[in-house]
């Protein structure tokens, strides 16, 4: 088994992803636009000192509904994708995927360490290195086993809520 997997050509990637990429790469640079401005934090005695028009409000709107979250959905599919294709490479070429991935993830990881430190408290980056390791635990998992548990990580958030609102009760 090597180690030794050159970059896909241009013939082999898919394209559709690629633009997918690029489309949910724009949607969080709008949604990270918009939250840079600082008007998010403006308490509401700062927002009504602006005099804000009706317009404003209208983008606001559709910036919370069609924006903000969306594309960090579509872009963590994408990532998943992203693993998925790389591990059924690797096996084609009878490639070490586990290790390989793993050092990917390490580099993710410290580029998004520098960008939230020096640029972006909130970057991504360090968050989908963090789950890749996550996902490495997964990959030779059943379809059934990957059903369960997706269902109790959904349910999680619904379980944490109810046990924080029972204990401020």
């Amino acid at each position: 088994m090597t180690n030794n997997l050159q970059p896909t050509s241009l013939g082999e990637r898919h394209r559709l992803l690629d633009v997918l990429r690029g489309f949910a790469l724009l949607g969080v640079l709008l949604a990270n636009m918009a939250s840079h401005s600082g008007y998010f934090f403006l308490s509401e005695t700062g927002r009504a000192a602006l005099n804000l028009t009706q317009t404003d409000h209208v983008v606001e709107w559709l910036e919370h509904f069609l924006i903000e979250g969306k594309f960090y959905s579509l872009f963590s599919m994408l990532f998943g994708i992203g693993f998925a294709l790389q591990m059924k490479r690797a096996a084609a070429f009878d490639i070490n995927f586990t290790a390989r991935f793993r050092k990917r993830l390490v580099i993710m990881f410290i580029i998004g360490l520098i960008h939230a430190i020096l640029l972006y408290v909130g970057d991504i980056l360090t968050v989908y290195a963090l789950t890749g390791f996550v996902l490495i635990l997964f990959r030779n998992a059943s379809n059934r086993f990957l059903l369960r548990s997706a269902f109790v990580l959904l349910l999680l958030p619904v379980i944490q809520y109810g046990i924080f609102w029972g204990m401020k009760s």
